[in-house]
């Protein structure tokens, strides 16, 4: 383990900082920061903004939360991983607990805003309308990230919403944009999507959500092939996105009594707006897989990310089928569709005695794993 510590020495323009990643293990090639985060808190020390009260949007591993805890930032952030492993990252340099507010809840009050930028340029158009609602007009606001991962659209967006705005050069891979929060009330909004019949489902889908604009294809293939499920009494949707697996699962088994859990504030909000527009009740979880939930499930839905932010990995994955087998009952089954490209299956194999092949398609296959 303290190998592995000294590996994510994080050497930035303010201090250095031992920083770790969530989950735990992970890839080797895979840090706690990036040059985005180095490059915003270079620029805050050049321009003598330190001291300012600062609200850390998208802070995915809290590099910036632990440099700047000296002046007490807030965070606001999407991610119930990115609230762990901020606050993993404050104690494990011991460092005081800071403020920190999920995205499904309004942002804290600061005199400057410094973001991540995320992957999703829709993501960042809701955040920053947010922030031009909340925070007084003409506050400053920074963001930066790294530029294979930013397109025009995300440029667009911040054009649109920030007032005064200036790009810098690229250095090391990163660019960084400032710009001030200006009088558009305006947020951007849910995207409606209807899945006909046999289930008969209105989704709302959140503009932070992922694939918002579309069924998303490994879910529509375990739509396909869900009579297949075992009939369960207590259902968890795992990585629930707009709860599209557990509904039509309700759809078909009306007793069952379902729960959806997922990391993403907008995933939460897109869940319980889809639930309330179906007339369908359940338990909503904003959280890391299944920490913290009951550990009597009879099924487990999962559609699993293989994405973290902008790596493709299968870190998380791993940690969601370990944390499932422990949150079954004796004979509760996981039901997995899985991306082909991606060793899922032996991950599967590691972990559940048995693990059986429902079925095959081009891009997925649907794997049930149980004892």
């Amino acid at each position: 383990m303290q190998d592995a510590l000294i590996e994510q020495l994080c050497v930035s323009p303010i201090r250095s900082l031992q920083l770790q990643r969530r989950p735990y293990p992970h890839h080797p090639s895979l840090q706690a920061w990036d040059s985005a985060d180095l490059l915003l808190l270079n620029e805050l020390k050049q321009a003598d903004l330190l001291e300012r009260t600062s609200l850390l949007v998208n802070d995915q591993f809290g590099a910036l939360a632990c440099n700047l805890s000296r002046w007490q930032p807030r965070l606001w952030l999407d991610s119930a991983v990115e609230i762990l492993a901020c606050q993993h990252n404050l104690e494990l340099n011991q460092l005081a607990e800071l403020q920190m507010v999920a995205q499904h809840q309004l942002p804290p009050q600061a005199e400057q805003v410094l973001i991540k930028i995320p992957r999703s340029s829709a993501l960042l158009d809701w955040q920053l309308a947010v922030l031009n609602q909340q925070l007084p007009l003409g506050t400053q606001v920074w963001l930066a990230g790294m530029v294979k991962h930013l397109g025009r659209a995300h440029q667009q967006v911040i054009e649109q919403r920030l007032s005064h705005c200036f790009a810098s050069r690229i250095e090391k891979k990163a660019k960084f944009w400032s710009g001030r929060t200006q009088a558009q009330n305006s947020l951007p909004t849910n995207k409606l999507l209807r899945l006909e019949s046999p289930w008969q489902l209105a989704l709302h889908n959140h503009p932070g959500l992922y694939s918002r604009d579309s069924i998303d294809p490994g879910a529509r293939c375990l739509l396909e092939h869900l009579h297949l499920a075992p009939q369960a009494g207590k259902v968890l949707d795992l990585c629930a996105g707009n709860g599209i697996l557990g509904m039509a699962y309700q759809r078909l088994q009306p007793q069952a009594r379902l729960q959806y859990s997922d990391a993403s504030s907008a995933a939460l909000i897109s869940c319980q707006q889809s639930l309330a527009a179906n007339g369908l009740t359940g338990l909503c979880h904003h959280t890391d897989g299944l920490l913290h939930l009951d550990k009597d499930f009879e099924l487990i839905l999962c559609n699993p990310p293989f994405h973290q932010h902008n790596s493709v990995s299968t870190d998380t994955a791993k940690q969601l089928f370990t944390q499932a087998r422990a949150h079954l009952k004796p004979k509760g089954q996981l039901l997995v569709v899985a991306n082909r490209h991606l060793p899922y299956h032996p991950l599967l194999k590691s972990r559940y005695p048995k693990v059986k092949s429902l079925a095959k398609h081009p891009k997925f296959s649907l794997y049930l794993a149980g004892s």
